[in-house]
């Protein structure tokens, strides 16, 4: 007897087929494994190895006039080799932060602006963007070169520093005055009246001087001078009284009075009235006060 045979129904699901996974590691695995383990390879490699640990004193450094080199050499903060693991970990051109470096050399009193960059196998390289002096600031036995916001950049040796000489000086006879300091800055107001005062030449009053002295002092305040030769008396300055933007009045006022008589005039007092220049003295053993025309 023959049983009869089920056939399945057609659209009938199949029985689906197992794959079974195979026990071996695929390719792809194997070489990003293997791709890791070189990686990380090299970074150890380059994080221990000498051609890659910088020498500071093979560091380059440019644009550094009035800046101390010795004190951006310090503020690389790579410190000394010592032939160590830790320092050569400390001066791997990988560790390196050139942001903090370039922080602390901005902070430097002549700095404007620095750049640094590193570069493959251990090579740092600084671009310095120094302050632009102005004007030389005297008091004391010490002087200080000076930028247009008054910044007190660097000490300067004078007459001797002829890049400095070249510039106007201003001497502070002032008792009372703050102490300069280098990275200091000047007040407002003396920062004003040195940069008005000290760009005075003799062709602006018609002098026959070959210089002229500016200085400020605790009675006349503001005085410019000829060597063995005439005074003027700008006098103080203040925000609201006598103001630094009446220096240019008060320089027409003087050369008009030195005109034609420059020899004979002793002091000049300028007057803060807009009516008048001032006084003069004659340059004679026993002066006398005269009106100025």
């Amino acid at each position: 007897m023959r049983l009869p045979i089920r056939r399945p129904a057609a659209g009938g699901r199949r029985t689906a087929r197992v794959q079974r996974r195979s026990s071996f590691i695929s390719l792809t695995r194997l070489l990003a494994a293997v791709g890791l383990a070189a990686v990380s390879g090299a970074f150890y490699w380059a994080s221990v190895g000498r051609e890659f640990v910088v020498d500071p004193a093979a560091v380059t450094i440019e644009g550094a006039t009035y800046t101390d080199v010795a004190q951006v050499r310090a503020d690389l903060g790579l410190g000394a080799d010592d032939g160590s693991a830790a320092s050569s970990t400390v001066r791997n051109i990988f560790r390196v932060r050139t942001d903090a470096i370039q922080q602390r050399i901005q902070a430097l009193p002549a700095v404007l602006s620095a750049s640094v960059t590193a570069s493959l196998p251990n090579r740092l390289a600084v671009v310095i963007h120094e302050r632009v002096p102005i004007f030389a600031w005297s008091a004391g036995d010490a002087s200080w070169l000076v930028d247009r916001t008054g910044v007190l950049l660097a000490q300067v040796s004078l007459p001797s520093d002829t890049a400095a000489a070249a510039l106007p000086r201003i001497v502070d006879l002032r008792t009372g005055a703050p102490p300069a300091e280098l990275g200091g800055q000047l007040a407002p107001l003396d920062l004003e009246a040195a940069r008005l005062l000290g760009a005075v030449t003799p062709a602006d009053l018609g002098s026959a001087a070959t210089e002229l002295d500016v200085s400020v002092e605790d009675t006349d305040g503001w005085i410019i001078s000829v060597p063995h030769g005439w005074r003027a008396v700008f006098g103080q300055f203040s925000p609201d009284l006598h103001k630094t933007d009446e220096i240019p009045r008060q320089v027409q006022c003087l050369a008009s009075l030195l005109a034609s008589r420059e020899g004979s005039i002793g002091t000049v007092t300028l007057s803060v009235a807009p009516d008048r220049c001032g006084t003069f003295t004659d340059a004679s053993p026993a002066p006398s006060a005269k009106p100025s025309r």
